[in-house]
């Protein structure tokens, strides 16, 4: 219950608004008044039930499915066009094996150009190996065989950047640690 209730209270105002009002339309008055006592007052387990009047197993059963309405809340919250993107890299192989080549060139270039605009590198190592793939046979291999290793090189040095910094955070965290 506990990371329920610290979930509710560490919602922004416009997300614990707009999920109230979608429970109060959806006529789940009671999800919306568990939710409201969750947000707005220092109630035990105990005592909300009786406020709901409800059993353990149904109390249980409406805290669990409010948690279900505040993570679909926030993941279409995380909707966006880069999630959109990165939906489309992750299902570039129907386009490889069920389109033909030209259009598989057309719709990876055009992703290539989308990925560079949002700076995903990682998903661009992904269209590069495709587009390497593709063009084994033309002069393109090549310059595509770079683009390839380029963001390959450049993936390996940002993970290996992360993990000095995680370690240097580490050491600092130690040192203050030592010192108290």
């Amino acid at each position: 219950m506990a990371k329920l209730k610290n979930i509710v209270k560490q919602l922004s105002d416009s997300d614990y608004k707009s999920i109230y009002d979608s429970l109060s339309e959806s006529n789940a008055e009671k999800s919306a008044h568990l939710l409201k006592a969750l947000r707005e007052r220092q109630l035990s387990d105990s005592k909300i039930m009786v406020e709901l009047e409800v059993n353990a197993n149904a109390y249980y059963t409406l805290r669990s499915r409010l948690n279900q309405k505040i993570e679909e809340h926030l993941l279409r919250q995380m909707e966006s066009p880069r999630t959109d993107i990165l939906r489309k890299v992750a299902n570039l192989n129907e386009v490889l094996f069920t389109k033909k080549r030209t259009i598989t060139i057309a719709t990876l270039k055009k992703l290539e150009k989308e990925l560079l605009d949002y700076d995903l590198a990682n998903e661009l190592t992904v269209i590069y190996k495709s587009l390497k793939k593709l063009h084994i046979h033309s002069p393109d291999h090549f310059q595509y065989s770079q683009l390839y290793n380029r963001h390959v090189a450049y993936m390996l040095a940002v993970d290996k950047a992360e993990d000095l910094l995680a370690e240097y955070f580490k050491k600092i965290r130690q040192l203050f640690h030592v010192e108290r």
